[in-house]
């Protein structure tokens, strides 16, 4: 099964006002739209350079905005480092999904809405 690597980043930046928390992802979109509608496509994301951030325990640290038919969630791995999706076989149809990433570092969650190229 192909597999395509997105790495997160997550940002703390203290203010005066509280603290700031950015995320970020080396591909946005994913695009997964070059691989065959005959093989299931697995993308996995993994938080890099973040320290003290975790995918949310509760195995929705991904979540794809899309037809249930179209991909499956596999879930935090890796101690809660990285998470998982498979587009299901047959389901290629060259459209574009956003997906929310959120993370938690035991007191604040943070969510990103960026897009998958399906």
């Amino acid at each position: 099964m192909p597999t395509v690597n997105v790495k997160v980043t997550v940002a703390t930046t203290v203010t005066g006002a509280g603290k700031a928390i950015s995320i970020s992802v080396d591909k946005d979109p994913v695009d997964i739209s070059n691989q065959s509608t005959d093989v299931e496509v697995a993308v996995e994301w993994e938080l890099v350079n973040s320290q003290g951030w975790d995918f949310v325990h509760t195995h929705q640290g991904i979540k794809i905005h899309a037809p249930a038919a179209k991909f499956k969630n596999n879930g935090s791995m890796s101690n809660w480092q990285k998470h998982g999706c498979v587009r299901n076989k047959k389901q290629k149809d060259g459209n574009d999904y956003k997906y929310t990433i959120s993370v938690t570092d035991g007191t604040t969650t943070a969510t990103w809405d960026p897009w998958m190229r399906n």
